[in-house]
């Protein structure tokens, strides 16, 4: 449906308000019949506290935490409240299962006595509905907690530890008392769990303490017997010991290996100085590698050559001091070679002497590690065994002390609750709220009745009034006409002949400015289906015309369903096809009637020729007839049939300036007056423009397609429309 004003909007619910009324009526009665069938409830309503177990966290992060167990520990107080165990041992203890309190409370009850004969019709041709297999194992109070929980509800109030307890009863008295009650039953049951779990606590702390008073003597005998088994007495003073022998042959092993590479480095030089000559080796060979005996000949040596060089500068080389000291010179260097093999002979047996005491210092040093490592284990073991003697020691103690503080705990009651208001008699019904729900009620009918007259509109394309046929056709509207009955009941006779007068008086102003040019004359007036008022409007819109000094012809050219002859007389011939079909050239002479300035020629008898059938006439000799008599009479209105009846009617059009299509209230949709408009004409019609549309106006506006010949005058016609001003009726 396309966008709509406002004003739209209320002509659619003024038109449609019976739908809204209806709407309210059938939804507020209904509510009623149901609130007068409900049974009132009343509300009885307790506040406790529940008090959270003390704290004696000082820490940040311990508060948090126990903020968050504190929330854990309510939320299971508010689940406590609704156990269907607690609730089963209530309706017990004050014998609800008997008192009424949870028989069938619905609305909806009244009409058990017709399910209940349906059932038995059914039940009698063998059909059996709504039949429920009972469980032999369910509990018979199940249906009654559940009906309960229905009713009970536990409310917390935001930033405190206060809750209400609420229950909602058939009786006021009941109900108080249901709910103080169960709070007692709540407390009651929470004092025989608290003291059931004091007595298994102290049952169990007994067991507990004999277990860890009789483990902790095993644990002194098993160690004193692990010390002596393992010699682990002095077990500190052994430790020191054996890491101080480990430490020393640690020290002197690094010490002989230091000492085996200087030997193999010592021995490596010898080796290298056997292959030099001797006057070399006494100059090359290190001062480390000389023994005594070496040192004694590289001296001598070095004293032989010295008096031997200062000899040399004052005698001869053949002089016999020199040759006596020459010898003496080759001596020591004979001898050199000898000595210093015997020194690498000595630092060979030297070094693998030093190769083999390494080895033994590192077999002593393996076992010194690992005696180390068995008491390093012996010890880890015993001090194990320690630490579970001391455990087992804290584990008593604490048992010991949790024993004494349940003994003087045990004689105090803590509350879980503490009851701040205790249920009172509630004085006025909780639900139904009879106001509340029949103003929800009216204004939900309203609403739905809103929807539901948008719906019809939107799936309504017939046209009732006006506004319909300016909303729903392309076409302009030149008027309409209400809807009057013979015997009507609103008014005189004579008020409704000028209240006809009025609506035919607005119908000529708005077709007189439909002929603003002297060329629009003929107009056809016909319809979609008989009986929607086409002689009706051809006569009183001719009367009308004429009264204004305008000389107005009717021509009635619907051969099916002749009419306009009964509007003016009985006279029927001569008529339009008497005047077409005659060969003697019968004049055209229409007769005058009592009304000043209308002219009529009736429809005439149809001739038995197939020659002369009206189809025929019309288009041959219609158009020249025309003709004629645009030059006698100002306006022209030609009444033809129905356009599905008959060609002619298209025939006609032809020769017409403008057409008046008559639509009666609710008889057509759109669909098909504009299917019938382009079955009758193939013409381009004019069409309204919003820019110039108001469907107020008392005249149409004249729009840029009025004064173009291309574009043949179109206007609709509405009649016997319905719920006019001043509700007159009578249809003339």
């Amino acid at each position: 449906m396309e966008e709509l004003e406002l004003t739209e909007i209320i002509n659619i619910i003024k038109k449609r308000k019976r739908t809204i009324v209806i709407s309210v009526l059938v939804v507020v009665g209904i509510t009623a019949l149901l609130l007068s069938q409900m049974v009132p409830f009343y509300q009885a309503t307790a506040k406790v506290l529940i008090a959270s177990p003390p704290s004696n966290k000082l820490s940040i992060q311990d508060i948090l935490v126990e903020n968050t167990k504190v929330n854990e520990y309510l939320n299971t107080q508010y689940s406590l409240f609704k156990s269907r165990t607690l609730i089963k041992n209530l309706i017990k203890e004050l014998s609800l299962e008997s008192s009424g309190e949870f028989e069938n409370t619905s609305p909806l009850k009244v009409f058990s006595p017709v399910k209940d004969w349906i059932k038995f019709v059914l039940a009698e041709i063998g059909i059996h509905l709504g039949e429920t297999v009972v469980d032999p194992q369910t509990d018979p109070y199940s249906p009654l907690i559940d009906e309960f929980l229905r009713r009970f509800d536990v409310v917390p109030e935001k930033e405190s530890k206060i809750v209400e307890i609420k229950f909602q009863g058939i009786s006021p008295v009941l109900a108080a008392k249901i709910t103080n009650t169960l709070i007692d039953l709540y407390i009651r049951d929470h004092i025989k769990y608290q003291k059931t779990l004091e007595a298994d606590t102290e049952k169990w702390l007994a067991q507990k303490r004999g277990e860890l008073s009789k483990r902790g003597k095993n644990y002194f005998s098993i160690i004193q017997n692990f010390k002596k088994k393992q010699d682990l007495f002095e077990l500190d003073g052994k430790r020191d010991f054996g890491n101080q022998q480990y430490s020393e042959t640690l020290a002197s092993l690094s010490q002989l290996r230091s000492q085996i590479s200087k030997l193999n480095s010592m021995t490596q030089q010898l080796r290298q100085l056997r292959r030099a000559s001797p006057q070399k080796m006494f100059y090359s060979i290190p001062e480390s590698l000389r023994d005594e005996t070496i040192g004694k000949l590289r001296d001598s040596y070095l004293e032989q050559k010295i008096i031997f060089d200062n000899l040399s500068k004052t005698l001869k080389p053949s002089h016999p001091d020199l040759i006596d000291i020459s010898i003496k010179l080759d001596s020591i260097k004979a001898r050199i070679p000898g000595e210093i093999e015997r020194l690498l002979k000595s630092l060979e047996a030297d070094y693998r002497a030093s190769l083999k005491q390494e080895q033994d210092l590192i077999i002593l040093q393996k076992k010194q590690k690992k005696n180390l490592l068995k008491l390093d284990n012996k010890t880890v073991l015993l001090k194990q065994m320690q630490e579970e003697a001391e455990t087992n020691k804290k584990l008593l103690e604490q048992m010991v002390t949790r024993e004494k503080e349940l003994e003087i705990f045990s004689s105090y009651y803590y509350p879980p609750i503490r009851v701040v208001d205790r249920a009172e008699v509630p004085r006025k019904p909780f639900k139904p709220n009879i106001g509340l729900t029949l103003l929800l009620a009216f204004s939900a009918s309203i609403f739905g009745g809103l929807v539901l007259v948008f719906v019809r509109e939107s799936l309504d394309n017939s046209l009732n009034n006006e506004d319909d046929v300016g909303r729903k056709l392309p076409y302009l509207l030149l008027g309409s006409i209400g809807w009057y009955e013979k015997n009507g009941i609103f008014g005189s006779s004579k008020r409704k002949a000028r209240r006809i007068k009025e609506e035919f008086q607005n119908l000529r102003t708005r077709f007189l400015t439909l002929m603003s040019d002297d060329r629009s004359k003929v107009f056809m007036v016909t319809s979609t289906f008989p009986g929607e008022g086409k002689s009706t409007v051809t006569s009183q819109l001719a009367i009308s015309l004429g009264g204004v000094g305008k000389k107005v012809l009717i021509i009635d050219a619907d051969f099916k369903n002749p009419k306009i002859h009964s509007k003016f007389g009985d006279k029927k011939t001569p008529g339009i096809i008497d005047i077409l079909s005659s060969s003697n050239g019968v004049k055209p002479v229409p007769f005058k009637t009592k009304h000043p300035g209308v002219w009529v020629i009736p429809a005439g008898k149809p001739s038995n020729n197939p020659m002369l059938s009206p189809d025929i006439l019309l288009s041959t000799s219609f158009p020249s007839l025309l003709n004629k008599l645009r030059k006698i009479f100002d306006v022209i209105l030609i009444k033809t049939a129905p356009v599905l009846s008959g060609s002619h009617t298209r025939i006609i059009e032809k020769s017409c300036n403008g057409i008046l299509f008559v639509v009666a209230s609710g008889m057509c949709d759109k669909k098909t007056i504009q299917s019938m408009v382009g079955h009758l004409t193939s013409t381009p019609l004019e069409i309204k423009d919003r820019r110039y549309l108001n469907r107020k106006e008392d005249k149409i506006p004249v729009l840029p397609g009025d004064t173009n010949s291309n574009h043949k005058k179109f206007r609709i016609v509405l009649t016997k429309v319905k719920n006019k001003k001043e509700k007159i009726y009578g249809y003339q």
